[in-house]
């Protein structure tokens, strides 16, 4: 045989062993690929050493391909595909491989640090309420019904208590309590128990009072939805274990209940594996996010209990994917669809983090953000599930991009691109005075959805990291809004900027506002017709302040002053060396969906907002220490000068009453209770239902 032939049969034999071993789709496009290099390939004399060189290489390539084949298991791991492309797990023998990979590259058993708590904020949207919400006629002279506040509009998040035009929700420790409201009077029609609280020490089951999980709840208009998690016992001698598995050596399950609201019974029940990491209810379907250890190369499985039928879902090593070049920590993580109507499910797993501390979905998909390090650097990992014709998500596409996202609100979909804003403290060392050297960059990034090569993946497509903020300040806040993003930076003064994206990629600072303190959540609304922005977030010294803002074309101004609230006051008796500490806590501003945001049929805007008010004294000796929880109304006045006013200052019996309005009456609902009111048009107050 003549060596031209010879390395014509190599070549064509190396090609078909590569795209046997690829999935559908890469195949389609390696024999399009082959077959085009075959009519141009163009014949070029040898000589004897050419000739070896090019039989060893040949060689060569088909060991690459074949090798790694026999090694790693299978089909499903082709070499051909880019890094950062997802592909199926296949079998035990790569999932086990990947493990240890990552328990010895990162040296930390199986802790995942860094995990960031999922925060809201945005437009004063309501979703739950259904057409009777804000500035639709209820029976009162005010009229509507609030809603919870989500960062898209349609798009409901969970919060503690929720209400529809009948009925008031509210979720505490164990239980859910259910009140009718009606024209002002709240009675308790029924209370949910849940087991949320059940531990394990040893063989030995309790239940610890003082530790429990948040439950997240959902209304639709035929469901009540209830989302927590549950502890359950794990084997101690598995082969991989968490590092710490939870609180007493447990581990967790997600437990999801749909009621119906007609009598609240329960008509289906879903126990996913691992800790809840977060939720969101679009277009009648729920969708939520788990993270559960790895335990003996193992998939686990999921529990449908529908109208009183078990069935279990299993999973194979086929259905569970991974991004090579994003793999910092083997957990797994489920995603989870539910169409409501039909209670027909769909489960996605990947190999992933248990640090999904932001979770932002648009109308189209729901993007998970992982953070990573590379060289001490930050970056986020952004993980794409697209919302397919059946409504459920499917895994879409993966990117990255440098810097932290510190909660959702650091994320926008808008006109197919994803937006994201990024902070960070970055290192590198100077080589020519031997010093590592740091600095905080502020970024924005525009990512597109691109075909690669085996796939998918979301690319940086406009970006802009120089100008946003003064040397040394973070981003503290980002509200984006169609074309513009507003963003906060602070050190020690809190500039605001107004940032525009021009045709979707570029971007330009346009105007920024400096005033004291900053602003944690930005929130849009519209009085009168007129845009406004509400922040919330601290003074320098670390008072609590709400404060308004207006856009206008390209610039942004303040309106009146910031609304201050007193944090601490401390008073200190020197002669008779006796105390008194007071320090007041809210949590809106670090979780803006506990805030209140109310517009009536007459353009009365309210904020509301729970306080935590701890008094600690020493009298003579004696300490003692008091809690009390408040509830502050306040009310925009934007004739004057102050702008932002107190209507009431309200005694709750717990810290975590919120208020809410159902058909114009207003309710304090706190534990126990919920009592209506009435605003009084006249003296512009808050009057108690006798």
């Amino acid at each position: 045989m003549k060596f031209k032939e010879f390395k014509k049969n190599i070549r064509k034999e190396a090609n078909n062993i590569e795209i046997e071993n690829m999935s559908e789709d890469v195949s389609n496009y390696a024999k399009a690929t082959s077959i085009n290099n075959g009519e141009q390939t163009k014949h070029i004399g040898f000589g004897r050493k050419q000739a070896i060189v090019l039989a060893l290489c040949s060689l060569a390539i088909i060991l690459l391909v074949v090798v790694p084949i026999v090694i790693f298991g299978g089909t499903n791991n082709n070499i051909l595909i880019a890094s950062n492309v997802a592909r199926p797990v296949g079998s035990a023998n790569t999932l086990s491989r990947l493990m240890n990979k990552n328990n010895t590259r990162n040296g930390l058993g199986w802790f995942s640090f860094g995990a960031k708590e999922a925060m809201s904020v945005d437009d004063a949207y309501y979703d739950e309420a259904g057409p009777n919400s804000i500035d639709q006629s209820g029976s009162a002279p005010n009229g509507g019904t609030s809603q919870t506040i989500s960062q898209v509009e349609g798009i409901q998040e969970s919060e503690i208590v929720k209400c529809d035009n009948n009925h008031i929700y509210y979720a505490l420790r164990n239980s859910v309590e259910i009140y009718e409201a009606n024209n002002g009077k709240a009675t308790l029609l029924k209370k949910i128990e849940l087991q949320n609280k059940l531990y394990y020490y040893g063989d030995e089951e309790f239940v610890y009072d003082y530790y429990f999980t948040p439950i997240q709840m959902y209304i639709t208009d035929n469901n009540l939805i209830l989302m927590y998690e549950k502890v359950i016992q794990k084997n101690y001698n598995s082969l991989v274990r968490s590092y710490w598995y939870g609180f007493y050596g447990n581990a967790f399950e997600t437990v999801l209940q749909i009621y119906d609201k007609d009598e609240f019974n329960l008509t289906k029940e879903i126990s996913v594996p691992g800790s809840l990491i977060d939720g969101r209810v679009y277009n009648n379907f729920i969708y939520f996010i788990t993270a559960e250890n790895i335990v003996d190369y193992k998939i686990a499985s999921i529990t449908e209990t529908t109208n009183g039928v078990d069935d279990e879902k299993e999973f194979d090593y086929d259905d569970v994917i991974y991004v090579p070049e994003y793999i910092e920590y083997p957990y797994e993580n489920y995603i989870c669809s539910i169409n409501l109507n039909t209670l027909a499910t769909n489960y996605e797993c990947q190999l992933g983090s248990n640090s999904y501390g932001t979770i932002y979905m648009s109308e189209n998909a729901l993007y998970m953000c992982n953070t990573c390090y590379t060289d001490s650097n930050p970056g986020e990992v952004i993980y794409k599930y697209a919302i397919n014709e059946d409504g459920f998500l499917k895994f879409s596409a993966s990117g990255k991009v440098d810097g932290y996202v510190n909660n959702q609100y650091y994320l926008d979909e808008y006109n197919g691109y994803l937006r994201v804003a990024t902070t960070g403290r970055f290192y590198n060392n100077n080589i020519f005075n031997n010093r590592w050297e740091s600095e905080v960059i502020n970024a924005l990034y525009v990512l597109e959805e691109k075909e690669v090569y085996g796939g998918k993946t979301l690319e940086v497509v406009g970006k802009l990291d120089k100008g946003i903020g003064y040397p040394g300040e973070q981003i503290k806040s980002v509200k984006f809004d169609k074309e513009y993003v507003s963003i906060v930076t602070y050190y020690q003064t809190d500039p605001l900027y107004l940032i525009k994206f021009t045709d979707n990629t570029k971007i330009e600072i346009v105007d920024y506002l400096k005033v004291p303190g900053y602003s944690t959540f930005l929130l849009d609304i519209s009085i009168n017709g007129t845009p406004y922005k509400i922040g919330v977030g601290l003074t320098d010294n670390r008072n609590y302040k709400i404060s308004l803002y207006q856009v206008v074309d390209d610039s942004v101004s303040q309106v009146g002053k910031d609304y201050v609230i007193e944090v601490g006051e401390f008073s200190y008796d020197d002669e008779n060396n006796n105390y008194t500490d007071i320090y007041t806590y809210t949590p809106i501003v670090d979780n803006i969906r506990t805030m209140f945001l109310y517009k009536d049929n007459n353009e009365n805007t309210f904020i509301g907002m729970n306080l935590d008010e701890n008094t600690y004294t020493r009298i003579n000796g004696e300490y003692n220490y008091n809690q009390v929880g408040k509830y502050l109304l306040l009310r925009l006045d934007l004739g004057t000068e102050d702008t932002i006013v107190l209507v009431n200052e309200l005694i709750a019996n717990s810290q975590s009453a919120r208020m809410v309005v159902v058909n114009g009456y207003f309710y304090l609902v706190s534990m126990g209770e919920a009592r209506g009111y009435t605003y009084n048009a006249d003296t512009k107050v808050l009057d108690l239902v006798e």
